[in-house]
């Protein structure tokens, strides 16, 4: 078996070892893209990503950057104390894995939330503007019953009246508290760069994903 370290020269090399060795020729050039993962492949635009492919940034690292989704408080906290354990939105996403929570700049009015904090929540529900943890998304649950919204009433702990048929359960697992991290939010999933990495600067030309929810 062939040892070489992986890379693009590498692999085209082994292409064109086999093509010749049948007579068939050198290969065609190969793009990075082409040999990247499924999972980094992206689609050319979509509320589930912040770039299309036009701006896509193959890793230098093996964890450069991340997706987060901001939540207000006190549901953010609540989620990472594992009260709430389905955050209820009007979209759906096909992103599954680690999520960062990102805790808005401007809380909930309501009083569903705030009541259900306790004093060990109170130095955590304080946080605004920055990620304050992590969790792992492991299903979107659509809501087109009304029933099935009812059933999840302990998880998403949001009222009767709040719902619509529209409505989407993020379900969440293994919610882990961080050190809380200044970062500006956006709306639906958007992209946070790890800790002590850089992303390049957009492309010229490229331009956001659709936005909404």
């Amino acid at each position: 078996m062939d040892q070489r370290p992986f890379s693009v020269p590498h692999v085209r090399s082994m292409v064109n070892e086999k093509l010749g060795s049948r007579g068939g020729g050198r290969a065609a050039p190969l793009s990075p893209l082409a040999l990247a993962p499924r999972a980094a492949r992206l689609p050319r635009s979509g509320p589930d990503f912040s770039w299309g492919v036009n701006a896509l940034t193959l890793p230098t690292s093996p964890c450069e950057w991340t997706y987060a989704l901001s939540i207000k408080q006190p549901w953010a906290t609540l989620i990472l104390h594992g009260v709430k354990t389905i955050e209820i939105r009007r979209w759906a996403t096909a992103y599954r894995g680690r999520l960062l929570i990102h805790a808005a700049r401007v809380p909930d009015v309501r009083n569903e939330g705030w009541r259900l904090v306790t004093s060990a929540m109170g130095e955590m529900v304080e946080m605004s503007g920055g990620i304050i943890g992590a969790v792992n998304l492991v299903e979107c649950r659509n809501y087109r019953d009304r029933s099935l919204f009812l059933a999840d009433a302990e998880r998403h702990r949001n009222e009767a009246d709040w719902y619509r048929p529209e409505l989407v359960g993020f379900v969440l697992e293994h919610p882990e508290r961080l050190s809380f991290r200044p970062f500006k939010g956006n709306v639906r999933l958007f992209r946070v760069p790890a800790e002590g990495s850089q992303l390049p600067p957009r492309p010229r030309g490229s331009r956001p994903a659709l936005r909404g929810g």
